[in-house]
């Protein structure tokens, strides 16, 4: 990769990310098929949703401010045709959808 910073080389980014995979699998396989869960459970999976979102907001602002419509070191790398913004926007969709709440 060329010089500079991606996120996937952020130690504590990518610890935060396999937490939150394992946090996912294990509420599922313990809630799976339930008709409710428990309140204190739900509601803070979901203030973590929207804190996770909002730090994908920021995110999205300061790569428009530091490379503007260009692809990311990752994108640029691997000759990808979308923007970094269009990938962001991505990665914020599929986190609204990452603990499958009810």
């Amino acid at each position: 990769m060329p010089p500079g910073f991606s996120g996937s080389q952020n130690s504590d980014y990518n610890h935060l990310k396999l937490a939150k995979g394992r946090l996912a699998a294990a509420v599922s396989q313990k809630f799976a098929g339930e008709a409710s869960w428990p309140p204190s459970l739900l509601n803070a999976l979901r203030r973590l949703r929207v804190l996770d979102q909002l730090d994908l907001d920021e995110h999205i602002l300061i790569a428009a401010q530091q490379i503007g419509l260009t692809a990311s070191l990752k994108q640029a790398f691997n000759a990808e045709q979308s923007t970094a913004i269009d990938a962001l926007r991505r990665i914020q969709s599929q986190r609204w959808l990452e603990f499958r709440l009810p």
